[in-house]
């Protein structure tokens, strides 16, 4: 709601939480025929906006921008930062139920960037490994339905990729 709002006429008008519970839910149910056309589906949601249809004071209709981050004055979004982000995986009939990113990085509550995070005398890409199988269907794949940059890193040695990038 801080980031949303239109003007009609010289005046302001706010959108309602209807609106704006709309908005996120269909954000977070979004499915585009599979992880990689849902997560290009996001990014343009996230970068462009969406639009939403307002009745107007003199009973017209008009659409409106409506925007889930605010890229203009970065200070109005809410940025959080999350260790041992525990994500219930979509297959439940092994004996572990969930996964564990190491760290999530959220700006306005969506999951944008996942780290995996190894020690030092462990290979980063048993990280780069874990990231990438994370991503299968019967994994966690909703978390990077959103991220837009995933980290494996060691002491020594970071790298980062999008989701769905090859190991290499």
């Amino acid at each position: 709601a801080k980031i949303n709002s239109y003007t009609y006429r010289g005046e302001s008008f706010s959108f309602s939480k209807a609106d704006i519970d709309r908005e996120i839910y269909k954000i977070n149910t979004l499915s585009a025929g599979g992880l990689l056309a849902t997560n290009k589906q996001i990014t343009q949601n996230l970068l462009l906006g969406t639009s939403i249809e307002q009745t107007l004071p003199d009973g017209s209709k008009k659409s409106f921008s409506f925007r889930f981050i605010d890229f203009d004055n970065i200070d109005n979004n809410l940025f959080q930062v999350t260790e041992k982000y525990t994500v219930e995986r979509n297959i439940k009939t092994e004996s572990t139920k969930t996964r564990r990113a190491d760290i999530v990085i959220f700006i306005n509550g969506f999951p944008i960037v996942v780290f995996e995070l190894k020690k030092s005398d462990v290979e980063v890409s048993k990280g780069i490994s874990q990231l990438i199988a994370y991503q299968r269907d019967t994994e966690i794949p909703k978390l990077f339905e959103f991220s837009q940059l995933v980290i494996s890193a060691n002491n020594h040695s970071p790298h980062y990729a999008t989701t769905g990038s090859p190991k290499r």
